[in-house]
């Protein structure tokens, strides 16, 4: 199993993609599949930051993972907290949690495994949300995992 992540207002130009057309990011080279992983490449990490775009590299924007892949947001910025719910009645399946989130005190959300998929779903919709310590929702943006 292989996903996609990305928010709207993405896209590809021919400067993201290699000599043979397959679309290249920061984290992977996305084929249609995960026979092809780049070795070593298992922990997938995402940092935002509370401004508008709230990923910090918009490269982050489309982020392919595979199956028992590791992945966390993180951000730099002390006085924030980051959540992430998954809003699909199935988006569960995708980590094994809808919902979870950075601690007061913490930097990063708990690390989540991406599962082999059971069923095939389209996409998985979620939120980013930046808090401030007292949970008011400062910034949030709307990705999507996509399996392939």
């Amino acid at each position: 199993m292989c996903a996609l992540v990305f928010s709207s207002g993405g896209g590809c130009s021919d400067r993201d993609r290699d000599d043979q057309g397959h679309v290249k990011f920061q984290h992977r080279l996305v084929r249609g599949d995960c026979a092809n992983e780049l070795p070593g490449d298992k922990d997938v990490q995402v940092e935002v930051e509370n401004t508008k775009q709230v990923l910090k590299d918009i490269i982050d924007d489309v982020i392919a993972v595979c199956e028992n892949d590791d992945v966390t947001w993180f951000t730099q910025n002390s006085d924030i907290l980051i959540n992430i719910n998954f809003k699909d009645s199935y988006g569960d399946e995708l980590v094994g949690i809808s919902k979870f989130g950075s601690k007061k005190g913490e930097h990063k959300t708990p690390t989540q495994k991406v599962k082999k998929q059971k069923n095939k779903h389209d996409q998985y919709s979620y939120s980013i949300d930046i808090t401030d310590q007292n949970g008011k929702i400062l910034q949030s943006i709307d990705p999507h995992f996509i399996p392939m």
